[in-house]
């Protein structure tokens, strides 16, 4: 990830660790084993609230590889790890594609209360 991409990040986990507390956990690592063999996956943020587990993909501008990554990747392996809870997915970014009609949550909070396997984009300037 480029250095801007990364401070990004950084600026975007303090902003959720004011929100969530100790229910946020940064960059966790996740070890699995598929088809391909053993391989790792290390989604930006976890949170758990409310009998949920939300799983945010941080990236500097809005793009079809977040979508990729959590409904593909990310979030197959949270539900596994966490079969009890609701799993809510969001792609958080500073910049929107050009001409984008993506639906844009209002606040993070908002996650808390969708649906089972929700793909949620919110737009966070930072």
């Amino acid at each position: 990830m480029k250095l801007e991409g990364k401070k990004y990040e950084r600026r975007l986990a303090r902003h959720l660790r004011g929100i969530w507390g100790p229910n946020l956990v940064y960059g966790p690592w996740i070890e699995f084993i598929d088809a391909g063999g053993r391989g790792w996956a290390q989604p930006d943020f976890l949170v758990h609230v409310k009998g949920a587990v939300l799983v945010l993909e941080s990236k500097l501008s809005e793009c079809l590889d977040a979508e990729l990554q959590l409904r593909g990747l990310y979030g197959p392996l949270v539900s596994e790890l966490y079969p009890q809870s609701r799993l809510v997915l969001c792609q958080v970014f500073r910049n929107l594609r050009a001409g984008s009609s993506t639906a844009l949550l209002r606040s993070p909070k908002d996650l808390e209360g969708l649906p089972p396997w929700s793909l949620s984009t919110w737009h966070w300037v930072g």
